[in-house]
């Protein structure tokens, strides 16, 4: 019966690392998740940001002497001033999820550093 004994440790011992590899995995995958979304937030918000600002400096407003003209241009020259402010902020905002992420990236090798029992 000792066989018998040896196998069923064996199998009991298999059992315990499976379960923590399962653990391991779910944990790594969960953490890919939280990463990857974060990772399309920053990006949205610079692309969004750039193609904003690309559309104001691709905008090539042609000069007029008609009165209905001028006043045209000086609105332009609001809603350009306003989309540049827009874009800015955008970017200031990416830049601020870009950083927390980073930074959050620095500390987490120090808090994932788990004894596996081995």
């Amino acid at each position: 019966m000792n066989a018998e004994e040896e196998i069923a440790k064996l199998k009991q011992e298999s059992n315990k690392h499976e379960q923590a590899l399962k653990e391991e995995i779910t944990h790594w995958v969960d953490k890919s998740k939280s990463l990857v979304t974060k990772i399309i937030l920053i990006g949205g918000g610079l692309t969004l940001a750039y193609i904003i600002a690309r559309t104001l400096l691709d905008k090539n407003d042609k000069p007029s002497n008609n009165k209905k003209n001028n006043r045209s241009s000086t609105f332009t020259e609001i809603r350009n001033f306003i989309l540049m402010e827009l874009a800015t902020f955008l970017l200031s905002i990416a830049k601020e999820k870009l950083l927390e992420y980073l930074k959050e990236t620095k500390e987490e090798p120090n808090a994932d550093t788990r004894d596996t029992g081995a």
